[in-house]
């Protein structure tokens, strides 16, 4: 301890005349802060009679005793020297006052340097070194009062600041590495109770952002940038912290950069709230899953960050007839529903992976990085798992849904968009639904090519909805007598034909694109309009029936009554020559829109009939549960009915079950003469078919009929 207290006497003795001519005070201080040498001015400004009076003395003690710009005794924290002694900082200006007895306070401006023996020739940073001792430099400013107190009202100024908005302010010497605390209390970066240099500063940065914080302090040092600031996480003794970073340069009369000054604050608080809203904003709050915003935001970033050869996959799921949930088992079982399907979606989710949830009772999956084969596997995982039954609380019975899956894989060397990866994702879902849903399709160039079909289609068939390009022909409807002799049309259907450009385009080519482009409706209304006026409104037809169809679309349109209404008001007529047909499809999911529409009708004068009774969702239940006039029995056991027994027993059943039920029968699909004998030996009412009548024009209907009578 003798010897160590020995060198570093000698490391910062000074002759006593050179310090003792000195103008300023000075002080040399050992590591423990202890006064090693003091001249006459130092003690004329302390306070003290003779140098004598501080040799010895713990030099914190003596500042302990000054007051700060505000008039106040400094504390523990104030106290320049503590902050020298204990954590390595030069303090460069710190004006204190010193109470002198039987006189006023004496302002004095501080400067504190350590003094450092570097560990070895290659330490490179002068922060890394031993602290062999302190040099406190004293200066008394201007005596005249005015400078004094405005380097009170500076001093303290800055001190209040730094105080109300917690900001620790900095100054860095590029050339001697000294860092100076300006409000000496070391509360910035790195700072944490012990010394500590460059070195050890900048290894307490999180790796993640020390890219940006050298870039800012280089383009400083080097004068590409005067001022600047960068966020940063920070090690701390209870994890990382998060830290906003200001810094500006100052250059000496050559435009060297010799200094940094800068300020630091702790933000910690503010990101992690700001994390929070984000986590709120980007999270759907039933499932936690990602919302769509997220989705959207992860497809983005991981088309520009996806390493080659990999694609960014999309897979997007639709929970069919979910409403069907809620309306058996109330909103609670439905929300409960959602629930588990994300659960499930998480478990599916990882490295790479994003689960999310893009509203009501459509999932997704986005694959930041896979291969086709990749994408093509989860797609058909996820199908697999989310078809599983469930088990919901509250609920008795095991709860089972279908579910349409589609995936979509980027194709980046075409440019590929979140937009136009998205796109072809649903439309791989609307694929898979069309089809009657349960199940995955993936979008291909194969789909890609009927895609193309079907938007060429759509745009041909609303240019002939505006042209007027579109209308009925009509199939003649016999009614059955006891002999071939007694048969008479007496009703038509009208069938929806479309001319586009000169070519006659089949109905299967384009009701499909109508009902999912949302044009069905006004195809419906269209072909039903040129039929009324062209059967029901002319004497050449006058006693015909007119059989129309009105998707489920069209029956769900609020405005179709009203519609049906004006053209039969236009053509002055009521509706008691019109049957309206309607698919077991709707009889299935009854909508309170839909049998408000159904009874509209009726109050019309309309008859309202089942279409292609026997396929779909066929219940013999409808005929007592529905309030209909007439049946058609679908083509399927037409056609069978001279050749399986089976058929014919259950169209002979069907067909008195309708009578019993008051219902008027028609049976559709007649090609041969043996099938319309064996439908008229059932008693079967009506008849339609290729036998009797392909569709036709109006005056070919016209000419039939008249022939019929």
């Amino acid at each position: 301890m003798r010897r160590a207290r020995a060198r570093t006497d000698r490391a910062l003795a000074m002759p006593d005349e050179v310090v003792e001519s000195l103008a300023e005070g000075l002080l040399l201080l050992d590591p423990t802060g202890h006064v090693v040498q003091a001249n006459p001015v130092a003690a004329r400004l302390l306070g003290e009679s003779h140098p004598d009076d501080l040799r010895g003395r713990d030099a914190v003690d003596v500042f302990d005793a000054t007051i700060g710009s505000d008039g106040r005794p400094l504390d523990a924290e104030e106290n320049p020297l503590r902050a020298c002694l204990t954590k390595g900082i030069a303090i460069m200006h710190k004006l204190v006052g010193v109470r002198q007895d039987g006189a006023a306070t004496v302002w004095v401006d501080v400067r504190m340097t350590p003094v450092r023996t570097r560990l070895s020739a290659a330490a490179a940073d002068p922060a890394c070194a031993m602290v062999d001792g302190i040099v406190v430099v004293i200066t008394q400013p201007n005596a005249d009062d005015g400078t004094v107190a405005a380097l009170r009202d500076r001093d303290h100024q800055l001190s209040v600041a730094q105080r109300m908005a917690r900001l620790p302010m900095w100054r860095w010497n590029t050339s001697s590495g000294a860092v100076e605390w300006l409000d000496g209390a070391g509360r910035g970066i790195g700072i944490s109770g012990e010394s500590k240099g460059m070195g050890d500063y900048l290894d307490g940065i999180h790796p993640d952002d020390r890219q940006g914080h050298d870039a800012m302090l280089q383009a400083l040092l080097t004068g590409h940038l005067r001022h600047g600031e960068v966020d940063l996480r920070y090690r701390w003794e209870d994890g990382w912290r998060h830290w906003h970073l200001w810094a500006e340069s100052v250059v000496d009369s050559g435009g060297q950069v010799t200094e940094l000054w800068g300020t630091t604050q702790e933000v910690t608080a503010r990101r992690e709230a700001e994390a929070a809203v984000r986590r709120l904003a980007m999270t759907d709050s039933l499932t936690e899953l990602a919302n769509r915003a997220q989705v959207l935001e992860r497809i983005g970033t991981a088309l520009v960050e996806c390493p080659k050869p990999l694609e960014v996959g999309l897979v997007v799921l639709d929970i069919d007839r979910f409403s069907h949930v809620n309306d058996r088992f109330g909103p609670s079982a439905g929300d409960l529903l959602l629930i588990e399907i994300g659960r499930r979606l998480a478990r599916l989710g990882g490295s790479h992976r994003t689960p999310g949830r893009l509203g009501a009772d459509q999932f997704a999956l986005v694959l930041e990085r896979a291969t086709a084969t990749q994408a093509s596997e989860l797609a058909e995982l996820a199908f697999t798992e989310l078809s599983r039954p469930y088990q919901l609380t509250g609920v008795d019975e095991e709860v089972h849904v279908t579910v349409s899956v589609g995936s979509a894989l980027s194709m980046r060397s075409v440019a590929h968009s979140t937009s136009e990866l998205f796109r072809q994702a649903e439309i791989a879902v609307s694929f898979g639904q069309s089809g009657g849903g349960g199940r995955v399709v993936h979008f291909d160039e194969v789909l890609r090519s009927q895609v193309l079909s079907r938007l060429d289609m759509e745009g041909r068939l609303r240019a002939a909805l505006g042209a007027g390009s579109v209308f009925p022909l009509y199939q003649p409807v016999i009614t059955l007598g006891a002999h071939a002799s007694q048969d008479r049309i007496t009703s038509c259907e009208a069938l929806a034909r479309m001319d586009s450009l000169g070519t006659m385009i089949p109905p299967s080519d384009f009701v499909g694109v109508a009902e999912e482009s949302g044009l069905i409706v006004d195809l419906d209304l269209a072909v039903f309009a040129k039929a009324v006026r062209q059967v029901l409104g002319q004497p050449s037809t006058a006693g015909l029936g007119l059989a129309t169809n009105f998707s489920p679309l069209s029956l769900q349109n609020p405005g179709l009554v009203d519609r049906v209404a004006a053209v039969l008001d236009d053509a002055g007529l009521t509706g008691r020559a019109l049957r309206v047909e309607i698919t077991e499809g709707c009889l299935a999911e009854p909508t309170p829109q839909l049998l408000a529409h159904l009874r509209g009708l009726r109050d019309l004068g309309a008859q309202i009939g089942l279409d292609g009774f026997g396929t779909g969702y066929s219940a013999l239940g409808y005929l007592s549960r529905f309030d209909l006039d007439f049946m058609k029995i679908d083509r399927s056991f037409v056609t069978n009915v001279c050749t399986d027994r089976r058929a014919k027993a259950v169209v002979r059943a069907v067909i008195d079950l309708a009578h019993a039920h008051d219902l008027t029968v028609v049976a559709e699909g007649i090609e041969t003469s043996e099938q319309l004998e064996a439908l008229r030996d059932m008693q079967c009412d009506m008849a339609q078919g290729f036998l009797l009548g392909r569709p036709m024009t109006i005056a070919a209907l016209t000419e039939a009929a008249s022939g019929s009578r």
